[in-house]
């Protein structure tokens, strides 16, 4: 082996141009992440300059204000909403006693006066006085013939019936339970 063909250069410039093209692209890199450095810095600093932090902070607190507001409002109509149906569920459950009241008070004389009358779970209490015992007694069938007929109560009991003599009034007082 001779000394002309060993080539100790050749080996060496291989090396170099492959660490020189390594250069190149960490230099094209460099330059590229310095580009989009300096292009985010100058967004940045063009949206702090025309959105100044206090108008951002005075719209961060009126739309504060705002929501606040909205959830007051939010809340009271819950409020609303939540008694509108306690109060449906109530009505729901109530008994109506307005046909029965209607049908009673229609079969009343018109010389008989109510003076007293109370619903109280099924139960009607009622006290009418006038000047005839003959309108008492037509008040009475007339509530017998009703029950006969559609139903309406289901036991009559007469409590007392009263007349006063000087003052020339009967009273009658009767309880009824409701069907």
């Amino acid at each position: 082996m001779s000394s002309s063909e060993i080539n100790l250069i050749a080996g060496k410039t291989f090396s170099l141009e492959k660490r020189i093209k390594e250069v190149k692209i960490f230099r094209v890199i460099a330059i590229i992440s310095l580009v989009i450095v300096s292009l985010i810095s100058i967004i940045l600093f063009i949206i702090t300059i025309t959105l100044p932090i206090s108008t951002v902070k005075n719209e961060q607190e009126q739309t504060l204000s705002s929501i606040s507001v909205l959830h007051n409002k939010l809340a009271s109509y819950s409020l609303v909403v939540d008694r509108v149906q306690n109060i449906k569920a109530v009505i729901s459950t109530r008994k109506y006693y307005g046909k029965t009241l209607d049908e009673i008070l229609k079969n009343v004389p018109p010389s008989l006066a109510v003076g007293t009358m109370t619903l109280d779970a099924g139960e009607i209490k009622m006290i009418v006085t006038g000047s005839s015992l003959q309108d008492v007694n037509l008040l009475i069938n007339n509530l017998i013939t009703l029950n006969n007929g559609k139903k309406f109560i289901k036991n009559l009991i007469i409590n007392s019936l009263s007349l006063n003599a000087q003052g020339g009034t009967v009273s009658l007082s009767f309880q009824a339970d409701k069907i």
